[in-house]
């Protein structure tokens, strides 16, 4: 548990330093401190709750995935394809967690240092993301950085980079795609009470990728989801969160905070536009926290951004820049609370504890 705390402790010393770091030293801490992690967690040994399933992926992979069939809807294909590789060059599962460590955390990096103060979205990231997404489910956490590399092209309306860098994170975990369903949000004007003033072309826009994207989920995906509608959400749930619930409560509180203080926490008009989106959308997902735990825990992953873009920015809010440490303490009692919650009191965290390293 003390590289746990390691993990923690580093962000949230840097976070203390006076507001007159300057960028250049901020960049070098992000970055050394993002290498530091890909070494530690993408070289982890017998850690994480899924380690088994993959090491049982890993050595049956010949029998479990073509890489020749290029049928990209049967599979995970660039995550099922690094394992296929690692184990015909007679490499070690060890190349597989470090390289989707990287993309993980180069993702994380460049979300970082687009914020005011990358060592607190590290802090922010730390008990949960890093510790035990970036480890356990690791499909998903190379998804979701590559998500969060997105999101600075979409801030900059560079449209067609976001979608390719989705479409490439659905190779990694399907479900990603299912983020493109809000991209026409994006960008549909709508002036209320006005409603003549809705511009035609995003409206048009929005009406054709609707059935588009309907189609695509439930005739072309139906069999990959069949198994998620089922066995998360259907007769045969026995995938059940015990956690979920102290999560979700999470993501809720800043998606409450975003909507009512979003002209605080930015400036940017579109990065308003977006942010409000995510969090309307998750105070809509997380209303199923109760009867859907487990698929509700593992869908809000996807909405991470907004988090990590809150709880970074939490002094933006009271306009009191002079004690924005102040407000940071807060966010770290906060945060290292969710650790040591997580390490005593979750179903699995043994599965984690302790940490171990190839190196150690």
């Amino acid at each position: 548990m003390e590289l746990y705390l390691l993990v923690i402790s580093i962000p949230a010393l840097a976070s203390l330093l006076p507001n007159n770091v300057s960028k250049d030293n901020s960049l070098i801490f992000s970055f050394w401190y993002c290498v530091f992690l890909t070494f530690l967690f993408g070289l982890r040994h017998e850690v994480g709750g899924d380690w088994i399933n993959y090491i049982y992926l890993f050595n049956n992979i010949n029998d479990l995935f073509d890489p020749f069939s290029l049928n990209l809807l049967e599979s995970d294909y660039i995550f099922d394809l690094s394992n296929w590789l690692a184990y015909n060059f007679n490499l070690s599962i060890y190349y597989v967690n470090f390289f989707n460590s990287a993309i993980f955390f180069l993702g994380l990096f460049f979300f970082a240092i687009k914020q005011p103060f990358p060592s607190m979205v590290f802090l922010v990231a730390a008990p949960y993301l890093i510790i035990v997404i970036s480890t356990g489910y690791v499909r998903q956490a190379s998804a979701l950085g590559l998500i969060l590399l997105s999101m600075n092209f979409l801030m900059n309306k560079q449209i067609k980079t976001y979608v390719f860098i989705i479409l490439i994170a659905s190779f990694f975990h399907k479900t990603v795609v299912m983020l493109l369903i809000f991209l026409p949000m994006f960008f549909l004007e709508i002036k209320l009470p006005n409603l003549n003033k809705i511009k035609v072309n995003y409206l048009l826009t929005f009406i054709i990728c609707t059935p588009l994207i309907y189609y695509f989920f439930y005739y072309i995906l139906q069999k990959q989801f069949e198994f998620i509608f089922i066995n998360y959400l259907g007769a045969n749930m026995h995938f059940v969160s015990k956690g979920a619930l102290f999560r979700s409560g999470i993501f809720l509180f800043s998606a409450i905070l975003f909507i009512l203080f979003s002209k605080k926490l930015t400036k940017n008009v579109f990065e308003r536009k977006v942010y409000s989106i995510y969090g309307f959308a998750t105070i809509i997902i997380s209303l199923f926290v109760f009867n859907y735990s487990s698929a509700v825990d593992r869908f809000l992953i996807y909405f991470y951004p907004l988090q990590l873009f809150v709880f970074s920015r939490l002094h933006l809010i009271f306009n009191d820049h002079s004690n924005r440490i102040f407000y940071n303490i807060l966010v770290i009692c906060f945060f290292f609370l969710v650790f040591f919650v997580w390490v005593f009191f979750g179903q699995y965290s043994n599965h984690w504890i302790p940490f171990n390293n190839i190196f150690l």
